[in-house]
């Protein structure tokens, strides 16, 4: 029987290999690869947007450095490279038959920055033992700055949502099972499952219940889960209320979630909505929740149903073969790998684990590890071809280089320097024409014609909102904003039923009650009654 002391990397391993490793290469290639977990981590989990322009431009790099470096063009044979390459071609499908191109192509360049990141992996061959150590040092980090929140209510680490926080302590909890020192085991095991505790996310009570099975031998199995579930219960924390049944009404709404989900789901069951517009497309779903009006989310709280929404059965497929290609090979994994891909695997049946970045990064990670295969793949590729890698930057670069104009552009207008702020506004909505950029800037030419006069800057402002609504089909916010644009304008505008654009706004968020009493206002300062009257009956019918 193999030592686990061999299988998994220790504690001991730093003070052994530092001093005689630092110098070589191999730690260049483990920092390297190591960076994008800290740094998305430190970016609040790295959801937002500009964290993802800035890790795509990044990857980029680490995957031309991992290229130009060799000799010769060679990839490590990993047994989740086919899964994570389909994953990655199952986003674009569904991004590419996406109602709503842009918003999707956003979700499709996050995943494509992980196929990079699990590529870079494969051909720089990162020291597994010590590239787990690392990532063992970010999930230490992330403990420390949840038990400086412990006074704040649920803990969240650097992350911005404490639900998410929970993956990186559930690494270095099974990393601490590993650790040959049993007193300095047992003391970070307890410290990193009191902080999961802390994150009030009630996935812990279920994770913690498996662990030992996976875990320790089954003698013991009788006496650790009444421990464990006696812990759970006595730890002053938000899983305690939720048991007790003293939370709030708002968190026992999983089933109404995932029923929307589904029912989103099956509308685009082939192809799906493409990533990125889930928070939109579900609203016609909503559900009512003990007396308040409706109850929505961005995400599904269930993985595989966030990618069946997301890319219907094709995306949905793609997840999946994951997991099955690790209950395939379950055997050949170590405790820690093994059991880490499983809480990934649960997770994802009541929430979202791996939404944010720093959480796919860690499992990818981890999957890179898994394997122990270790044959390399030779490809002849031309220097001149490789070179051609840096191409890629593109798909980064110009939604970064918007952002920046375009906040450039918003400074110059909130300081009422208008002329000031055309060009940046043009050349930000120009390079990346989302309808947040393309509203901008017919929010400005809707104050050059306050300024001049001149009906060519209305006409051009309605025609970007037009345009905006033609981008992305599914966004209610649009044609809500165009409705008020012509009413702001009304005399000048040219448009003689400004009505149809809440129609529109009511079809796509068909529970958003605000809309019909401004649609009702609307048909009755034009005495349209049979209109009036059938929008109310429309609204009575929210309310039974």
């Amino acid at each position: 029987m193999e030592d686990d002391s061999k299988k998994n990397p220790g504690i001991g391993l730093l003070s052994q290999n530092f001093n005689s490793g630092i110098k070589k290469r191999e730690w260049t290639e483990i920092l390297l690869c190591v960076f994008p977990v800290f740094a998305t981590g430190i970016f609040e989990g790295g959801e937002s947007a500009l964290a993802i322009y800035l890790l795509g431009l990044y990857l980029v790099f680490l995957l031309f450095y991992a290229v130009m470096r060799m000799e010769k063009f060679s990839i490590e044979r990993n047994i989740f490279l086919l899964p994570v390459a389909i994953f990655t071609v199952s986003s674009f499908i569904a991004t590419v038959f996406s109602p709503a191109f842009y918003s999707s192509l956003e979700g499709f360049i996050e995943y494509f920055a992980y196929f990079l990141f699990f590529l870079s992996l494969l051909l720089l061959k990162p020291e597994k033992k010590k590239f787990l150590l690392v990532l063992f040092i970010f999930s230490l980090l992330e403990l420390i700055a949840c038990f400086t929140q412990v006074k704040g209510g649920r803990v969240s680490g650097t992350y911005i949502y404490a639900s998410y926080i929970v993956i990186p302590l559930f690494f270095g909890l099974l990393y601490s099972f590993s650790i040959n020192k049993k007193l300095i085991k047992y003391i970070l095991m307890a410290l990193f499952l009191c902080a999961a505790l802390l994150t009030g996310s009630r996935i812990v009570f279920v994770l913690i219940l498996i662990l030992p099975f996976f875990l320790f031998e089954k003698k013991i199995l009788w006496t650790i889960v009444p421990v464990l579930i006696v812990v759970t219960l006595l730890i002053p924390n938000p899983v305690g209320r939720r048991i007790k049944g003293k939370a709030d009404v708002y968190s026992f709404q999983r089933p109404n979630l995932w029923k929307q989900a589904t029912l989103t789901g099956m509308d685009r069951p082939i192809t799906g909505w493409g990533p990125r517009n889930y928070k939109k497309v579900s609203l016609k779903y909503n559900f009512p929740v003990k007396g308040g009006y409706s109850r929505a989310a961005k995400i599904a709280h269930n993985q595989f149903l966030q990618y069946f929404a997301d890319g219907g059965i094709i995306f949905l497929f793609a997840y999946i073969l994951l997991f099955y290609v690790l209950f395939l090979n379950f055997r050949k994994l170590t405790k820690v790998e093994r059991t880490f891909l499983v809480v990934i695997c649960i997770h994802s049946l009541l929430d979202n684990p791996i939404y944010l970045p720093t959480n796919f990064l860690l499992t990818l990670s981890v999957l890179y590890v898994s394997d122990k295969g270790g044959e390399v793949y030779n490809v002849n590729i031309s220097r001149s071809t490789r070179k051609l890698i840096p191409l890629l930057a593109i798909l980064y670069f110009l939604p970064l280089f918007s952002t920046y104009m375009m906040k450039r552009g918003e400074q110059a207008f909130h300081d009422k320097e208008y002329e000031r702020a055309s060009i940046p506004l043009q050349v930000g909505e120009f390079c990346w024409p989302l309808t947040r950029n393309t509203i901008a800037l017919a929010t400005l030419h809707e104050q050059f014609f306050q300024k001049t006069q001149e009906l060519g800057h209305l006409y051009y402002a309605f025609y970007l909102y037009q345009s905006a609504m033609k981008n992305d089909p599914l966004d209610w916010n649009i044609p809500l904003e165009t409705y008020k644009f012509l009413m702001r304008n009304k005399k000048n505008a040219g448009v003689k039923d400004p009505a149809i654009f809440l129609e529109k706004a009511i079809e796509l968020n068909p529970k958003e009650r605000g809309l019909y009493e401004t649609l009702i206002r609307e048909y009755q300062s034009t005495g349209r009654e049979e209109e009036l009257r059938r929008v109310q009956l429309e609204m009575r019918k929210l309310s039974l």
